[in-house]
């Protein structure tokens, strides 16, 4: 069996890696991508793997079998590339308001991988930290990680190599290009849009532009000792000569190239009121993707017809869902049975 994958992110490597895995290298995987890997919108994503999304902080759907499939994936990329991928360990949300407070408290007294920190422990781990309250705290994720997502998708993609995937730099604008393969699966983020125009069929999907700053870590100041995440996030460099804030989350947007006129304003209007100290750092570097959602805020991972799938719409909780969609996806292509697909994740095409 031939399978062309389209698309070289998070969804498409590991596909393709769970493919070629759960056959035993007896399938072959050609990913189409004409960009770099690690070069588009997964790429530039905050490395956060955790369970926990949402000002409520409530634990995501398939949360479980999305960290454990996703830490395997990790430990394969890590052998693969012969390199640590995780920058740090755990996660530490200050709450913004009383009422986030409340939810926080509520989160860690019911899930047993996380902590409520008093105020007093924050400011311990992190001095520079503010509260809007003085009975503020925030909670820690134990079990979060922060990877190095570029050095991650790399390591992916060489796991991907030696079990015999290959990387064809092509973008696909005609199904003529690929009508020697058995199966085709689009896994092309945003760009899923615009493949449902090819194939004519209107996927449930839209498009929304995500930008991060990459700024210059200021002299003296200790660098985080792990990420905090309020209603923006903080993410140090591998070096810790820099860190990374994001998100925004623009359903409006008149280009997908970078703004940083908006993405200073949107980003440190959110990142500041927990963390202040980077109100004057310098801001060396702007970065912007788009990313697919869905009206449920859930992946899209079904068959199109035609020996044809689409797996898509992995939004801000790519790495929490991409590898334990591709696997079940892997299995469904496979067995040609889509009905091993999770039914949350499918949709009906009229």
């Amino acid at each position: 069996m031939k399978i062309a994958v389209l698309g070289a992110g998070y969804a498409g490597l590991s596909l393709s890696w769970h493919l070629l895995h759960e056959s035993q290298s007896s399938v072959i995987v050609d990913i189409f991508d004409p960009l770099p890997i690690g070069s588009g919108a997964s790429g530039y994503s905050s490395g956060l793997l955790h369970a926990y999304a949402g000002q409520h902080a409530k634990r995501s759907w398939e949360a479980s079998l999305g960290m454990h499939a996703t830490h395997d994936l990790i430990s394969a990329a890590a052998t693969a590339i012969a390199s640590p991928l995780v920058l740090s360990h755990g996660i530490l949300r200050p709450a913004g308001t009383e009422e986030q407070q409340k939810d926080f408290l509520k989160a860690a007294e019911s899930n047993p991988d996380l902590e409520w920190w008093s105020q007093a422990k924050c400011l311990e781990k992190i001095p520079e930290l503010t509260f809007p309250s003085k009975e503020g705290g925030g909670i820690f994720i134990k079990t979060g990680l922060t990877l190095h997502t570029k050095l991650y998708l790399e390591g992916l993609w060489q796991a991907i190599a030696k079990a015999g995937g290959r990387h064809i730099k092509t973008a696909v604008t005609s199904l003529e290009q690929i009508k020697k393969y058995d199966r085709i699966v689009f896994c092309l983020g945003a760009e899923t849009i615009n493949a449902g125009k090819l194939l004519e069929i209107n996927l449930p999907v839209k498009a929304i532009k995500g930008q991060l700053l990459k700024i210059k870590w200021p002299d003296g100041l200790p660098p985080l000792p792990f990420s905090l995440v309020g209603k923006g996030y903080i993410v140090m460099s591998h070096d810790s000569h820099f860190c990374y804030a994001g998100a925004t989350f623009e359903k409006e947007f008149q280009t997908k190239e970078p703004d940083l006129k908006i993405a200073r304003e949107l980003i440190m209007s959110k990142i500041l009121p927990f963390f202040p100290p980077l109100e004057n750092a310098e801001i060396v570097d702007c970065y912007a993707g788009l990313r697919a959602t869905t009206a449920s805020h859930l992946p899209l991972v079904d068959t199109l017809g035609n020996n044809r799938w689409v797996f898509t719409a992995l939004g801000s909780k790519g790495l929490l869902w991409h590898s334990f969609l591709g696997q079940r996806l892997a299995r469904a292509i496979l067995e040609d049975n889509p009905d091993a697909l999770p039914p949350p994740v499918r949709f009906s095409n009229p």
